[in-house]
């Protein structure tokens, strides 16, 4: 997906946080601790794509990439209030239109997500 993004002519501004495995329903990183929620700081920003939806919500970039299983990218967004998508399974394709799956330990259920914002 970055690979393609890149390809494009996308900036790439940075990585963001997620949680040990990306397998969790909050954004508690030991690492690094809890990815905080820009409309609220005093609360998390939701479960493993919290990075990207904080991002994206404090404005730093007005779209983030994630990977989505089980709501991983759509939870975290309903938390920051911006738009999460999980496009059908193998419905994204590379420059080549080839498809690919997301491979995680959690889920063979995974697809390739975003974050944007709406007006």
């Amino acid at each position: 997906c970055v690979a393609v993004l890149r390809g494009l002519g996308a900036l790439l501004l940075g990585k963001a946080a997620l949680p040990e495995m990306g397998a969790m329903g909050h954004s508690l990183n030991a690492r690094i601790g809890a990815t905080a929620n820009p409309q609220d700081p005093t609360k998390m920003a939701g479960g493993s794509s919290s990075g990207s939806a904080a991002a994206v919500a404090a404005g730093l970039c007005p779209v983030a990439i994630g990977s989505d299983g089980g709501g991983s990218a759509r939870i975290p967004t309903s938390f920051c209030g911006v738009l999460g998508l999980k496009p059908t399974k193998g419905r994204l394709a590379d420059d080549q239109g080839a498809t690919h799956d997301v491979v995680t330990v959690t889920s063979n259920n995974s697809s390739d997500g975003c974050a944007a914002r709406v007006s």
